[in-house]
């Protein structure tokens, strides 16, 4: 069993006596935990799993009296299960929950949170859906319009006045990334083409002939990593040369996307919304100790579902029992400013935190 391993189980099982308290708060934990399947792999539940765990530890140090019990809810490999598993331990009392950091699987979320009157912290998810009323779910990302907007704005502040879109029709994040970019986009004076493919499938065949036939030298690509991994490295095979224009999907820091071509010359750019390298105390006091349980830097979903702990613990402090939408979002209002990992954020956007968003450039050669 490895380090990480043992340093998750430790984690979860050691309060268990203390746990049992009556005046613990109770959080679900959604995700995949035990299985892999494509892109919403098991490694995203490893890092909700770790993120989550020194997020209790960090509130059981600091703060006196905090008691946090974990109930680890594995989605069984489906989207199709989320309604389920929710209603379920709603029913045996926990109404709050973290985890799900696909908007896929978040918005699958919205109707069962909504009919038990539970609450969902996403770490990752950013479709904007998952903020239109009634919804129960608070976004720690920027949503998809913002970061779409970023992305637009560097691209045309480069010059570019058309680029390529290959986005999946079956992904709802994705579907709402490539929206939101076409509008930034356009609204710029730009203009996008678009061309949508199927998340897990590899005939990308169009998009081969599509850029050898034109004048296309950028290419946005809003999907998840590994399909992401798909497009690039099959237009690399090809002998073409574009740059790339990733998304939040991607992942910063993912080995998938760093290594895809590691002998073809390839560039992207990607927004950056969480930094591990960054000097915030908190995320320095974060990584220190995620450091003690991997040997490698957190991602973005390892660090915002540590700052899930904190926001959950604040809420059910300040507010107890939310009964609705508008006492929510007036909660959210009430626990800011709010130390995280990527500094204090002191407004929202409707459910969602609202944090910096930086654009940067990749070598996808030269990375290691």
């Amino acid at each position: 069993m490895n380090r990480l391993l043992l340093a998750i189980l430790s984690a979860f099982f050691s309060s268990v006596s203390v746990a049992s308290s009556a005046s613990c708060l109770r959080i679900g934990l959604l995700g995949e935990f035990e299985h892999k399947t494509g892109s919403f792999s098991q490694p995203f539940g490893r890092e909700i799993v770790t993120g989550t765990a020194l997020g209790r530890t960090w509130l059981e140090k600091n703060i006196p009296g905090a008691c946090v019990k974990f109930e680890l809810i594995d989605i069984d490999n489906s989207i199709a299960n989320i309604d389920g598993y929710i209603r379920k331990w709603a029913n045996q009392g926990i109404h709050d929950f973290i985890g799900l950091g696909t908007s896929d699987q978040a918005i699958a979320a919205k109707k069962a949170l909504f009919d038990t009157k539970s609450v969902l912290i996403t770490p990752t998810a950013s479709a904007r859906p998952l903020l239109e009323k009634p919804s129960r779910t608070i976004l720690l990302f920027p949503t998809n319009d913002l970061i779409a907007d970023g992305l637009a704005h560097e691209v045309r502040t480069r010059g570019v006045k058309k680029i390529l879109s290959v986005y999946a029709s079956n992904s709802k994040y994705s579907v709402d990334m490539n929206s939101s970019f076409k509008i930034a986009f356009e609204k710029r004076g730009g203009m996008v083409e678009e061309i949508a493919i199927r998340a897990g499938r590899s005939d990308l065949s169009e998009v081969i002939r599509k850029i050898k036939g034109s004048d296309l030298h950028y290419v946005f690509v809003p999907l998840y990593e590994l399909d992401a991994a798909r497009v690039v490295t099959e237009i690399s095979r090809n002998g073409l040369n574009p740059f790339f224009v990733g998304t939040d999907a991607w992942g910063t820091y993912s080995s998938v996307i760093k290594r895809l071509v590691k002998n073809r010359k390839q560039k992207a750019m990607i927004p950056v919304i969480y930094d591990p390298m960054a000097r915030v105390p908190l995320n320095r006091k974060f990584v220190s100790e995620y450091n003690n349980v991997s040997d490698k830097m957190p991602t973005d979903l390892a660090a915002f579902s540590f700052d899930a702990v904190l926001v959950a613990y604040k809420i059910n402090k300040i507010c107890g029992i939310l009964i609705d939408d508008d006492k929510l979002r007036h909660c959210l209002h009430k626990i800011l400013p709010l130390n995280t990992t990527t500094g204090v954020v002191g407004a929202t956007k409707g459910l969602s935190l609202q944090r910096s968003i930086r654009i940067q450039d990749i070598d996808l050669e030269k990375v290691k």
